[in-house]
């Protein structure tokens, strides 16, 4: 029911079918903007209604198809999805290379540590580490005492280490002069005192490993 002679006083109505289905009025508007449609396919009815207010029984009926964005295409969907397997095989390379580093860096340890165990063991001397943060000092040494694998390190972790009275601004002396890089080691003889024995003489030799 269109007025050919006067069309803007036809209404109009329409549905959406696969989308809002209900009717909605557009009023005497002959345009319909949709907005916010997902792809796919839509079906839109269409009635007209004369001045006087009678809907026509007769329809128009349009298919509408709404093709996806560029980036949610079959072909982006395939390159996402190739993408997403490539760097999934790139991580898992990278972990089995960084697994790789991991075990040849224990296995350079353990060697490390069985030389330092066989040097330690050879000579009867102590390996020990000094925090100065901490006065914590850490030292190893070979038990002397067993055979084969219970030949092997031992590491004591000490809080009071005294260095006898009199040796004591010689040990501060020397050990500024190798913080400060005027030595290239420190070395010391001075006494310190064993439960067991009482006072002994030992040389000490050290060079910083670390700084905060």
């Amino acid at each position: 029911v269109i007025n050919a002679v006067e069309p803007a006083t036809t209404h109009y109505r329409y549905r959406l079918e696969g989308g809002d289905d209900r009717w909605m009025d557009n009023d005497r508007h002959s345009e319909i903007v949709f907005t916010g449609l997902g792809a796919g396919d839509y079906r839109m009815h269409l009635q007209a209604a004369s001045p006087e207010g009678g809907w026509s029984p007769h329809e128009l009926a349009l298919v509408l198809s709404v093709a996806p964005p560029v980036w949610r295409a079959w072909p982006a969907l395939l390159a996402y999805a190739v993408l997403a397997l490539m760097g999934l095989l790139a991580l898992l390379v990278y972990r089995h290379r960084q697994w790789r580093r991991e075990q040849a860096h224990v296995q350079a340890l353990r060697e490390r540590e069985e030389r330092l165990q066989l040097a330690l063991w050879a000579s009867g001397e102590y390996f020990w580490d000094y925090d100065l943060i901490t006065r914590r000092l850490t030292s190893t040494r070979v038990r002397e005492d067993g055979e084969g694998d219970e030949r092997g390190p031992v590491t004591e972790t000490e809080l009071e280490h005294p260095i006898h009275p009199e040796d004591i601004p010689l040990v501060r002396r020397r050990l500024r002069e190798h913080l400060r890089g005027e030595t290239p080691m420190f070395v010391s003889e001075h006494r310190v005192l064993l439960d067991a024995v009482g006072w002994i003489w030992i040389r000490a030799r050290g060079r910083i490993v670390e700084r905060d």
